[in-house]
């Protein structure tokens, strides 16, 4: 896999619910999936999980599904960062999914106008388990 076709990309920050990330990408797993996982930060509570620094690959990935954990803390630090906004709008404009977590919607609404997502591309947890949302993220 290159970097400029990735296939799934979890956006990681300090906030992000551990629980939760490990159920997703053991469901992932299951169904063969492999998750590339792409954190802010250098340092923080998600050390546990194997990363790459989003910097490094910001301007090289465009992935077909973008996951963005929910967590209030975690998903402010999302929304301040102008790349994450970038690679919102690049995933959507190549077609690909951006897949929310229970909690990441108020991403819709603090995207910048040039990057908004079409209802098409987007994939809602809302009420799911982490092991339903993967399926229905990865069944399609």
């Amino acid at each position: 896999m290159t970097d400029s076709a990735a296939k799934s990309v979890v956006l990681l920050s300090d906030g992000c619910s551990l629980p939760w990330l490990d159920e997703f990408d053991s469901a992932a797993c299951l169904m063969g999936e492999r998750l590339r996982f792409i954190s802010l930060f250098r340092q923080g509570k998600n050390q546990v999980l194997p990363h790459q620094l989003f910097g490094e690959l910001a301007e090289t990935v465009i992935p077909k599904v973008l996951i963005v954990p929910g967590g209030d803390r975690g998903l402010k630090q999302l929304l301040v960062d102008p790349r994450v906004h970038h690679l919102i709008g690049r995933t959507a404009a190549r077609n690909g999914k951006i897949a929310l977590a229970a909690g990441a919607e108020l991403i819709l609404s603090q995207t910048p106008l040039e990057f908004r997502i079409q209802p098409k591309n987007l994939i809602l947890q809302r009420n799911l388990t982490p092991t339903q949302f993967a399926n229905q993220i990865f069944s399609r």
